[in-house]
């Protein structure tokens, strides 16, 4: 299977850049970069997330997360272009707080929450056939 932990993509990027200086400085800025989000104290309490979901035709997916407050949260998704997905942001209290109802699979959310508290992500595909997607916070 494909993986999508960072350090491993960029093990990779390595191995494919072989002498390539201009590569490797980028890889070891990107490096770097993940060194200081890690620190960072945004998005999702307990750090960023990546996984891979599936969705049913005509139905969601209801995932929870807790983010920082005062921070700036994010949800992308990223389909495998077969259907038109839509993604929510709920509050606790069932509120919609953000939305990407665009047509095509690709999903982007932000906003900064007042508090840090629970939030609902509803994933849901609108097409006639199943989506695999990669679901991603920060």
């Amino acid at each position: 299977g494909i993986s999508y932990d960072p350090q491993q993509l960029l093990a990779d990027a390595k191995d494919m850049a072989g002498n390539d200086t201009e590569i490797n400085a980028m890889i070891k800025r990107t490096e770097q970069e993940i060194k200081e989000f890690a620190r960072a104290t945004k998005g999702v309490v307990g750090g960023a997330e990546i996984f891979l979901g599936r969705v049913d035709s005509r139905s969601y997916n209801l995932y929870t997360f807790r983010f920082w407050g005062n921070e700036l949260a994010e949800v992308g998704v990223v389909g495998d272009g077969d259907t038109d997905l839509d993604l929510y942001i709920y509050d606790q209290n069932g509120d919609l707080v953000v939305r990407d109802i665009d047509y095509g699979d690709t999903c982007y959310c932000a906003w900064v929450p007042s508090r840090t508290s629970v939030y609902i992500v509803k994933v849901v595909n609108l097409g006639n056939v199943y989506n695999n997607f990669t679901l991603a916070t920060n």
